[in-house]
């Protein structure tokens, strides 16, 4: 006897149901330097036992899947279903997560982890959840004779660290550091120092995702590139409500081909009507788009410049520091 077909609402269930969210691989850098695939990171899709000794850009990672990267000289960015840049430097072990109401998360056994965003993630520590409707901070893991410790530097925004009978918030140009079995009560200040040394990591970040789009550069242009990367990052993280050094920064990174984090900084100018920037498309900017280049950049002709800010850009790209720029490899401050 034939089954009988399928209805019609049945039917329309199957063919309507939404593809399920996954996060994308978007930069990968050995040593300071752009490459297509590595063999030196892992990848164990959840609930399989396959490990493969691969990974690549374009590779769509699900909820469950682990990475794992045993060399300190790696960097990998992974961006979530709404935008979210989740940066992984040097050696890390760490789960994809894609949680409900959030853009998506990590869980990270190991590592450190540089966040990007204005959407809500959520990165678990250990029976401990780091919370945030978007901003940009950092995690850093570490373990020594007394067990894991943990430290989160926040430059902007919120962070909100949540436990079993446990709420502590962290804001802007704050830390904290804490282990499983105690979380101070007060946050610290997060010093100059600091500011410079993670302006330099962000600097080299963009560096690696500029010579992946195809900018080419000789060992000396390179250096001053990064010596003045690393000074606007410095000027957006000592100050980052300031409107100015954030378009200057924008302006540097659109020049770069480093159009996610450009379109991120000009939404954070809130110098430009934001169904101007949404008319770009955030992938096709990652895949280097030509189109979606022309509207950054026509939208960055239409902001009038202004003499204070030429000042400003004139002095922050000229201006030397007591601190010596960072290497070209991705080394973790």
């Amino acid at each position: 006897m034939p089954k009988p077909p399928l209805s019609a609402l049945l039917l329309f269930c199957l063919v309507a149901t939404p593809a399920v969210a996954q996060v994308r691989v978007t930069a990968i850098a050995k040593a300071g330097k752009a490459v297509k695939e590595t063999k030196e990171i892992r990848l164990a899709p959840f609930a399989d036992f396959t490990e493969v000794n691969h990974l690549a850009l374009g590779v769509e990672l699900a909820d469950g899947d682990l990475l794992t990267a045993l060399k300190p000289d790696l960097f990998v960015e992974l961006t979530c279903p709404r935008g979210t840049l989740l940066r992984l430097t040097g050696a890390f072990r760490t789960v994809v997560s894609l949680p409900d109401g959030v853009d998506c998360g990590l869980e990270p056994l190991n590592g450190a982890i540089d966040v990007l965003t204005d959407q809500p993630t959520e990165i678990g520590l250990g029976g401990k959840t780091l919370g945030t409707p978007g901003t940009r901070y950092a995690v850093r893991l570490s373990r020594d004779a007394g067990g894991p410790n943990y430290r989160i530097l926040v430059f902007e925004g919120e962070v909100e660290l949540k436990g079993y009978d446990l709420r502590r918030v962290v804001s802007t140009s704050r830390s904290l550091r804490f282990t499983r079995a105690a979380v101070p009560a007060e946050t610290q200040a997060v010093t100059p120092e600091e500011i410079q040394r993670w302006a330099g990591l962000y600097a080299r970040f963009d560096l690696a995702k500029a010579e992946a789009a195809g900018i080419q550069w000789n060992d000396e242009h390179g250096g001053a590139t990064e010596a003045a990367l690393t000074r606007l990052h410095a000027a957006v993280l000592q100050d980052p409500a300031a409107a100015r050094p954030r378009l200057t920064l924008a302006k540097e990174q659109a020049r770069l081909k480093v159009g996610d984090e450009a379109l991120y900084n000009l939404q954070r100018t809130k110098m430009i009507a934001p169904d101007k920037l949404n008319e770009i498309h955030l992938e096709q900017l990652q895949h280097n788009n030509a189109l979606e280049y022309q509207k950054l950049d026509k939208i960055l002709l239409e902001i009038p410049p202004d003499t204070e800010s030429l000042m400003m850009k004139k002095k922050i790209l000229t201006t030397t520091t007591t601190t010596p720029p960072p290497g070209n490899d991705l080394h973790l401050p």
